[in-house]
């Protein structure tokens, strides 16, 4: 009996070392892989914390990672990715322009059947692609809205600038909106859709400051959008904390302005976490392993002044 339950052991232990070895193999990336990052504008800082980031991860897993930049135009995306194509890169990813007009590119991706990730700004039919990795863009819209909506005594006129086109915003408009539904006495008395600069929340700003001089809070769909408000207020010459700002990402220029005083709040993503598990679950599709999820949502967190000094930025 002894003897029939060793040699069962053995079996199971062998069994047991021979799957291990497998699943190892199976998720060790092949190295000498040549990979693109296609950024919608590397003007926002965070996507250039996200392109560099990712460029460690993608070095270290013995891979190279060329960055393609499209400056908001999705003319200049297509161009690009059709190029990806022709010089037959290994894998792609990519944080959409347009998730509208940028949609076509998933197919293009499988047709050459070169995995293609979509990174943080989704497009239509985002599923349909090898996977994604995005924050939880409906909850920072809302986490910001609440910050703003309590800074506003839940009373009085706000405004918004934000860019529909990209999926990212889209998805945290309809947080915003979701928390909007509760407090029917903050009235929104302007708004602007608008590819996201300083220069042009700034502009929409003085705009919003002379149709509105009495606005409480101001919305934005990203932190670039929450800098060109405080540009804007200061320039009308109001001091900090007159207006409720709000934006989201997390950046470490609005987490400066979260500390003298001028911004309210931002959700803070984090493009480090999505970078290194976007190159995570590239390496494991390159290997020929199969990924437990295809569709991750990265968490967010609000900061604002009660625990900005605490904060990290990743």
């Amino acid at each position: 009996m002894k003897r029939i339950l060793s040699v069962v052991l053995v079996f199971a232990m062998l069994a047991g070392f021979f799957a291990t070895v497998s699943t190892a193999a199976a998720q060790e990336a092949p190295t000498g892989k040549r990979l693109a990052l296609v950024v919608k504008f590397l003007g926002n800082p965070m996507f250039m914390h996200l392109k560099e980031v990712m460029e460690e991860e993608v070095k270290a897993s013995g891979n190279t990672l060329d960055t393609f930049d499209a400056a908001n135009d999705a003319q200049k995306e297509a161009n690009i990715f059709a190029d990806l194509i022709t010089n037959k890169y290994d894998g792609i990813f990519i944080a959409a322009v347009d998730y509208v007009a940028s949609a076509t590119l998933i197919d293009q991706a499988n047709e050459a059947g070169i995995p293609l990730a979509i990174v943080d700004s989704a497009v239509v039919g985002f599923e349909n692609a090898t996977f994604s990795v995005m924050s939880d863009n409906v909850t920072a819209g809302a986490l910001a809205m609440e910050a703003l909506a309590e800074y506003m005594n839940y009373e009085g006129k706000m405004v918004i600038f934000e860019n529909r086109m990209s999926y990212a915003v889209s998805q945290r408009s309809i947080g915003r909106d979701n928390v909007l539904r509760k407090y029917r006495n903050i009235e929104v008395v302007n708004s602007m859709n608008s590819p996201s600069s300083i220069d042009a929340a700034m502009f929409a700003m003085d705009n919003f400051l002379q149709a509105d001089p009495d606005i409480k809070g101001a919305w934005g769909g990203n932190d670039l959008c929450a800098q060109g408000f405080v540009a804007a207020a200061k320039s009308a010459g109001r001091e900090a904390g007159d207006i409720g700002i709000v934006g989201i990402d997390g950046s470490v220029d609005s987490i400066a302005l979260i500390k003298e005083g001028w911004q309210t709040a931002t959700s803070a993503q984090s493009f480090g976490a999505i970078a290194r598990k976007s190159v995570e679950m590239m390496n494991i599709v390159l290997a020929g392993g199969e990924l437990e999820e295809r569709d991750i949502l990265i968490p967010v967190d609000l900061v604002d002044a009660s625990n900005v000094e605490e904060y990290v930025f990743d």
